[in-house]
């Protein structure tokens, strides 16, 4: 009875074994599998999921102060010209 015993426990532990090792590599092909079909997607289409990040031209921002004095610069120099461009003599 303790052979019959022995025997039926070990072929209990080694179909948990089997099923645990079949289920785990099971999953794991569900898993390599979708992976490798959506890497195939992108080789398709790269745009698709890729997030790029924004250009430089978008990601430097103005300095406002710097803006500011070269926009009151300009005004400056602006009205000076015209100052000396409408000068005439009276007479």
């Amino acid at each position: 009875m303790s052979f019959l015993t022995g025997t039926l426990a070990g072929a209990v532990f080694a179909g948990g074994v089997y099923y645990s090792f079949s289920y785990r590599l099971r999953t794991e092909v569900v898993q390599y599998k979708s992976s490798l079909h959506r890497l195939s997607e992108e080789m398709i289409d790269p745009r698709s999921g890729v997030k790029l990040p924004a250009p430089a031209a978008e990601r430097i921002a103005p300095a406002p102060f710097s803006a500011l004095v070269k926009q009151q610069w300009n005004e400056q120099v602006g009205n000076t010209f015209r100052k000396v461009t409408e000068w005439r003599p009276r007479g």
